[in-house]
């Protein structure tokens, strides 16, 4: 195996992995709208009309993102939103932890296999940190990047 086919598979694993990120938490955010608001006041950063907005359309972006990093449609488009995204929860998540606010994201609570439900404090800056780099990896390369083309 070249190490150009390897680089392609890490960028398609890359890729679906996040999307299955992106879609889990939007998921687990929708069904349980009141829960994820009573999460994003508890941050105390945001006014009560700028939490509700957050409420409101991160779910949906969220989802968008993870539908076009599942199905490889505007991927570049998808990383960078996402990168933006994922900046901002380290920020909030080194916020909170510099301040001894150890509550928990309050993303991927819906299933029984709710790995990061638990994670507060640095493992939430850190688990930010790792996916915000799996985005920008996609961000910064494309899979025809890693292609080999044939010479004449």
């Amino acid at each position: 195996m070249k190490n150009n086919s390897f680089c392609e598979i890490l960028y398609k694993v890359a890729a679906l992995f996040l999307g299955v990120i992106f879609l889990w938490a939007a998921c687990s955010k929708c069904v349980d709208l009141e829960g994820f608001y009573t999460t994003v006041r508890k941050i105390n950063v945001f006014s009560n009309w700028l939490t509700i907005l957050i409420v409101l359309f991160v779910p949906g972006i969220e989802m968008v993102l993870g539908f076009c990093l599942l199905f490889g449609t505007a991927v570049k488009d998808a990383a960078f939103l996402g990168s933006v995204l994922l900046a901002v929860f380290v920020v909030l998540a080194i916020h909170l932890a510099l301040n001894g606010n150890f509550i928990s994201c309050g993303c991927f609570k819906t299933s029984r296999l709710a790995i990061f439900q638990g994670f507060t404090g640095w493992w939430i800056v850190s688990k930010d940190v790792i996916l915000l780099g799996c985005s920008t990896f996609l961000l910064l390369f494309d899979s025809q990047h890693f292609r080999t083309t044939k010479r004449d």
